[in-house]
C-alpha cells in the first residue's frame, strides 16, 4: 500500500478523575499516525486505513502481541516489528 508509519503517541488520559483502582487497571492506549500518500485523495485514504487496521488486528491475534508499555514490557518493540511486515 505504501503508507509509512509516521508516529505514535499515548492516548491523553485525565488520571485525575480515576479512582485508585480504576487507574491502576486502566490500559494503556496508543495511536499509530499513518502518513498519508501525495496523489491520495481522502476517501481512499480512509478505507486503506480500515484494511491497515484490520490486517493490524489479525497479526495482533495472531502472534498474541503484548501491548504493555510498562517496565519490561515488549509490547512497543513487538508490536513495531509486525507493523513492519504488514507493510511490505
Amino acid at each position: 500500500m505504501g503508507y509509512g508509519v509516521d508516529g505514535w503517541r499515548q492516548v491523553p488520559v485525565n488520571t485525575s478523575v480515576c479512582g485508585e483502582k480504576a487507574n491502576s487497571t486502566r490500559p494503556e492506549i496508543e495511536q499509530i499516525i499513518v502518513q498519508n500518500l501525495p496523489d491520495a485523495d481522502d476517501a481512499r485514504f480512509e478505507r486503506d486505513l480500515d484494511v491497515l487496521r484490520r490486517r493490524i488486528e489479525r497479526q495482533v491475534l495472531a502472534e498474541t502481541i503484548a501491548f504493555d508499555p510498562g517496565p519490561g514490557g515488549d509490547g512497543g518493540a513487538r508490536l513495531k516489528e509486525a507493523l513492519k511486515r504488514i507493510q511490505r
